[in-house]
């Protein structure tokens, strides 16, 4: 009994009738891909290289699509809706200035976890920091797992690179009489309460995206509900806080109550 042949073992045989050899393997989505060539070397040499993808995990039904077009796929069908119009801007810059030039043209079946990793060596030792160049990996592995899940690839080859280690670094801050020395000094300023908010660990998107409906100062505290963002070329908009432990609550000291109850900027009596 002749045996069956197995999903990805594929088989190799002569077409008379175009006097050409043709090589066929079965993917796992279920299609074929074919291949035909006058020398039957040529078509070993591709269903070997085919076994050799499927065995890795790597497959594509459409093994034309390059990555720069997966991305500009990703970044308009699925990131646009997803991301804060920020976060989408800083995909948007990064695909197309850091990812796209490198390896845009390398086709999505290609792809390899060394192409990746040199591409994120090449960051790092073009002077960008470590953490910017762990964010394009980020990038990349985001987007291709989203390629595994729409069954274009099987495996992601970009959570084989390991990203580059990010160094802690204690930042420098003020000293209590520095900040003393600063509040004493600001005191009389008409923004004074603006600075004083940014000494309780509210960030300036914070600060600027504040409104008076997240003010409550009978009761002493400020809800962080909003920032306000630049987007290059969309100008300044406001958007919700990316996490929940970002949206907080903030208990405001009574010195602070007084500063912005006195400002202009929060129109109050």
């Amino acid at each position: 009994m002749t045996r069956r042949r197995s999903r990805g073992e594929g088989t190799i045989f002569f077409l008379e009738k175009k006097g050409l050899w043709v090589g066929k393997i079965s993917l796992p989505d279920g299609k074929r891909k074919t291949k035909y060539n006058k020398r039957q070397q040529i078509v070993k040499d591709w269903l070997l290289e085919e076994r050799r993808k499927l065995k890795q995990g790597i497959f594509v039904s459409d093994d034309k699509i390059t990555l720069d077009a997966f991305l500009r796929r990703y970044l308009s069908d699925y990131a646009k809706r997803k991301l804060q119009p920020s976060t989408y801007a800083s995909y948007e810059f990064i695909v197309e200035k850091h990812i796209i030039p490198k390896l845009g043209s390398v086709r999505l079946a290609n792809l390899r976890p060394d192409q990746i990793n040199h591409l994120i060596t090449e960051i790092t030792e073009s002077g960008r920091s470590n953490r910017f160049a762990g964010y394009v990996l980020a990038i990349l592995k985001s987007s291709i797992n989203l390629a595994v899940r729409w069954e274009l690839l099987s495996k992601n080859p970009a959570t084989l690179v390991t990203s580059p280690k990010v160094k802690f670094t204690i930042p420098d801050t003020w000293s209590a009489t520095q900040l003393q020395t600063f509040l004493e000094h600001i005191k009389d300023d008409r923004w004074a309460g603006i600075y004083y908010l940014a000494c309780v660990g509210m960030r300036k998107g914070e600060i600027l995206g504040s409104s008076l409906q997240s003010l409550n100062l009978d009761k002493g505290y400020l809800m962080v509900i909003q920032n306000l963002v630049f987007i290059p070329g969309g100008g300044l908009i406001l958007q919700e806080p990316k996490t929940e432990k970002s949206r907080r609550m903030i208990v405001l000291p009574d010195f602070i109550k007084d500063a912005l109850r006195i400002q202009a900027l929060w129109e109050l009596p």
